[in-house]
């Protein structure tokens, strides 16, 4: 209930008459009175002062501070904004009291929003199934595969292990050298000259580190980490690399792709002209050639953006049962307009080497699939039969 108390207020000599409601708490437990109806049903079930939350509860039971025995005092779950006679507010499968010893959020059932309730993500970092999934309640993407934990459930893989991540379409944010970007290289290795960030994207730089805007400079070359293009990682269906570019366009005379490494590295005695390229060189880890060189195909200073498909890159020369690194090179002195590199974002499987994943029974079923699935490697086969005529 609200007590209701009226005063005369005087303004100005003129007497004005209004009633303010003062909150009640008639049974003096610190505990508003309306919360407890509204709760509980009455005064007596709830009480904020018999417990004061620390030690062993003494609940569940009504006047004995923890009513529904969570772990959390009547008191606390009042401050918490939870449910003092429910044990689990937010019906995640992990009691209120829990949630605060994890530094879960007891009234949102999936705290780091994966996809999977707080009270399945064990913590134990051992998936055994989907009530128990052995995942950090407060990261979304445990093993920092770029997969959530919820998908990588959804898809059978495990989410506590980087090497076990579902094949799924499309591409993720993976290196932003733009103005979504830190300002860094992002992992990515300076293999020649130097490099600088302006916070639009990276380009060749002088000795000085000073940005080599539309001036002869030495070749550059920043290479990424390995990444892969194999259909056992990587999805055919849609875009497994975007490229996005700022500038104008990095073939300006249509000279033919650098062969390799070397090839760039060597160009003009290690300096850029202005009839050199500018472009991504994908360097076949097996050959050291170069299988495949992306241009930004238009100028102007917006972004522009290339995306391929695993049967794009293929068409393209790309050998999908190697590895490969991304050499961003610069031959060119600008005399044909600057470029930078804004963002590479790949498919999730392609990030890394691309060894394959196991296959010990050699029945071109991956082994962490059919373990998921059956529970072993002999159940499923995927050679003993095609598919046609009757199973």
């Amino acid at each position: 209930g609200v007590d209701q108390l009226q005063v005369i207020l005087d303004d100005a000599g003129n007497g004005m008459v209004g009633t303010i409601g003062i909150p009640l708490d008639a049974d003096n437990d610190t505990l508003l009175d309306t919360w407890e109806q509204a709760r509980a049903g009455n005064l007596t079930d709830l009480d904020g002062t018999a417990w004061d939350g620390n030690g062993a509860t003494p609940g569940p039971g009504a006047g004995t501070g923890d009513f529904d025995g969570d772990g959390r005092s009547d008191s606390q779950e009042f401050d918490d904004g939870t449910d003092p006679t429910n044990d689990d507010s937010d019906d995640d499968g992990s009691s209120d009291g829990h949630e605060a010893t994890l530094g879960t959020d007891p009234r949102d059932s999936d705290s780091d929003d994966d996809g999977l309730l707080d009270g399945v993500e064990t913590n134990t970092g051992t998936f055994v199934d989907a009530n128990d999934t052995g995942t950090d309640p407060l990261d979304g993407d445990s093993d920092d595969d770029n997969a959530g934990d919820g998908l990588e459930v959804d898809e059978n893989t495990d989410p506590n292990d980087a090497g076990s991540a579902p094949i799924i379409p499309g591409t993720v944010p993976t290196w932003n050298f733009g103005n979504n970007g830190d300002g860094t290289n992002q992992g990515w290795t300076v293999t020649a000259g130097h490099f600088a960030n302006d916070g639009n994207g990276i380009e060749p730089a002088q000795t000085t580190g000073t940005r080599a805007h539309d001036a002869a400079h030495p070749v550059a070359v920043l290479t990424s980490p390995t990444v892969n293009f194999s259909l056992l990682n990587v999805s055919p269906a849609g875009n497994v690399i975007d490229i996005l570019w700022e500038g104008g366009q990095g073939n300006q005379n249509g000279s033919p792709d650098p062969a390799d490494l070397a090839a760039v590295m060597d160009y003009n005695g290690g300096n850029t002209n202005n009839v050199g390229q500018k472009g991504l060189g994908f360097r076949n880890l097996n050959t050291g050639e170069y299988d495949f060189v992306s241009y930004d195909s238009t100028d102007g200073g917006g972004i522009q953006t290339d995306s391929f498909t695993q049967a794009d890159l293929v068409a393209n020369g790309i050998d999908p049962n190697s590895s490969y690194e991304l050499d961003f090179f610069t031959t060119d002195d600008g005399g044909w307009g600057w470029t930078r590199l804004n963002e590479v974002n790949l498919s999730v499987g392609a990030i890394g080497p691309g060894e394959p994943p196991t296959d010990d029974d050699n029945d071109t079923l991956r082994d962490h699939w059919e373990q998921a699935q059956a529970g072993n490697l002999t159940d499923l086969d995927g050679t003993a039969w095609d598919g046609n005529g009757v199973t």
